[in-house]
This record gives C-alpha cells, structure tokens and sequence, in this order.
C-alpha cells in the first residue's frame, strides 16, 4: 500500500511493515501486487509505532 505522503506499507497478515524505499514509485503503480526476492541475512525489523 501506498499512503498519501509517499511510504509504503506491507500487509502481513494484519500487521503494517513500513518498507524503505530506495527511489519513489513509477507513477501508476499504487495498488498493484509486487514480489519481494530478499536474501535472509539482508533483512532487518525494527519495531515502530505509527
């Protein structure tokens, strides 16, 4: 999901996972499916409240 000011967020079962972007979106893109390829070791989860 795309919010308003430009973050984007991942529905995991019910949990929003703020993701960082390393550029903005291409335009018309908002609302559709992604696959995430990530190697384990590259993943970091830091807890946060919105």
């Amino acid at each position: 999901m795309l919010t308003e000011d430009g973050a984007a967020l991942l529905d995991l079962d019910g949990s929003a996972v703020l993701l960082d972007l390393a550029e903005p979106l291409p335009a018309g893109v908002a609302g559709t499916w992604v696959e995430l390829f990530v190697d384990r070791y590259n993943v970091a989860l830091y807890p946060y409240t919105l």
